[in-house]
């Protein structure tokens, strides 16, 4: 069935499309148990205890994995993001994580973050605050790892 617009006052296209066009968006299902929810919080959490260790950090990731940082293009792969990391002489690192929110379905979660702080990066004294989600899959043994991360700065 097709309307004829021309023909039609303002307010007749208005009720046209708000009856054919609008639906109510679909819910997400959240049905991640407890212990899912907390297994994805610990590898953040361990990840974030372990600093500057590539080494250590690159067991959490998906070999897949993808991050998304502001400042560069996309770093598609365990290796690209590698070789960004070891680039860049990350020091004297000060801030603060939040955890804002930590949920998802099936085998796949996220973790919705803010942060503020500063570091040094290749000698130069980065001060921000920002904000960011982490994508996690669950792994063929039940493990979790980080599949794709993405933040923007917020000042």
């Amino acid at each position: 069935m097709s309307i004829r617009t021309d023909r039609l006052g303002p307010w007749a296209v208005a009720i046209a499309i708000t009856f054919t066009g609008c639906q109510a968006p679909a819910t997400i299902s959240h049905d991640l148990t407890a212990t899912d929810l907390a297994a994805v919080r610990a590898v953040w959490d361990d990840m974030e205890a372990l600093d500057t260790d590539w080494d250590a950090i690159q067991q959490f990731l998906t070999d897949d994995f993808v991050h998304l940082d502001p400042r560069t293009p996309s770093l598609v792969g365990v290796e690209a993001w590698r070789e960004w990391v070891e680039s860049m002489e990350l020091g004297d690192e000060q801030g603060q994580y939040i955890v804002e929110e930590v949920a998802g379905s099936g085998d796949m979660a996220y973790l919705r973050w803010s942060f503020n702080g500063s570091w040094t990066e290749s000698g130069e004294l980065v001060e921000t605050q920002g904000k960011g989600i982490s994508i996690y899959a669950r792994m063929p043994d039940g493990t979790w790892r980080v599949s794709r991360n993405v933040w923007n700065p917020t000042s």
